[in-house]
């Protein structure tokens, strides 16, 4: 189910509000991305991702995502993947829409997609 914690704000973007989203891009030493087969969805693959709390920064949000979703842990100790770096798209690249589900009814328009990457 859905966390309660407050969401960070929203981004603004021709008259629509969207919610501020991070996936983790987690690499391996051979360049391969993670992802993972959504339980519910048999065939549909993703980036661990999710919405950005109001206290939290793009890295920590992604960091807690990938940790909830993984099991992973972020920092410069062994066994645990470091932040290399954030790109958060303008609205026009990083901005989707939703027809219908849990966002249009909170008032959302959809979502801003920000990515932070790891090693």
């Amino acid at each position: 189910g859905r966390r309660k914690m407050k969401d960070a704000e929203p981004i603004e973007y021709t008259g629509k509000k969207y919610r501020k989203c991070v996936a983790a891009v987690v690499f391996n030493q051979d360049g391969l991305v993670l992802v993972g087969e959504r339980v519910k969805v048999e065939g549909s693959w993703q980036l661990p991702q999710g919405g950005v709390d109001a206290a939290e920064t793009l890295e920590e949000a992604a960091a807690r995502e990938l940790y909830e979703e993984m099991g992973i842990k972020t920092g410069k100790d062994e066994n645990q993947v470091e932040c290399l770096g954030t790109v958060s798209p303008p609205c026009e690249a990083g901005c989707y829409n939703v027809t219908s589900g849990w966002l249009k009814d909170a008032g959302y328009a959809g979502q801003h997609l920000s990515f932070v990457s790891f090693f």
